[in-house]
């Protein structure tokens, strides 16, 4: 089934090896995962599970994987974990490649998103 532009697929829609890899990179976020390894654990080809995750999930499994890495050192970096820190625990292989993918899903560098999210979360209380 492909999506419109504007359509929202629900997890419960997802074609179940999508949703095989999906949960697998959300529990596995900071390893490295092959497509190929990835797609064999879910019992598809490696070049199908990249095109229908695309199409299913609107990115493919590696830009979905940092994505998830991303979020989590969201959340360690509000924890007050150094950025270098940080960076390894999620699974990048250096602060920059990190900040790199930071500033790509987050909008902000991020020192910046840290810096914003706390003055943020300062005024609100």
């Amino acid at each position: 089934m492909r999506i419109r532009e504007g359509q929202v697929r629900s997890a419960t829609d997802e074609t179940p090896f999508v949703g095989c890899a999906r949960r697998y990179l959300e529990r596995h976020y900071a390893e490295k995962v092959s497509l190929v390894d990835l797609a064999r654990l879910c019992g598809t080809s490696a070049g199908h599970l990249n095109h229908v995750f695309s199409q299913e999930v609107g990115q493919p499994p590696r830009a979905f994987q940092n994505a998830v890495r991303v979020r989590k050192a969201a959340q360690l970096l509000l924890r007050g974990l150094p950025v270098k820190q940080v960076a390894t625990e999620v699974g990048f292989h250096d602060q920059s490649h990190f900040a790199r993918h930071f500033k790509r899903v987050m909008g902000l560098p991020p020192a910046l998103y840290i810096e914003r999210t706390r003055t943020t979360k300062r005024s609100e209380d």
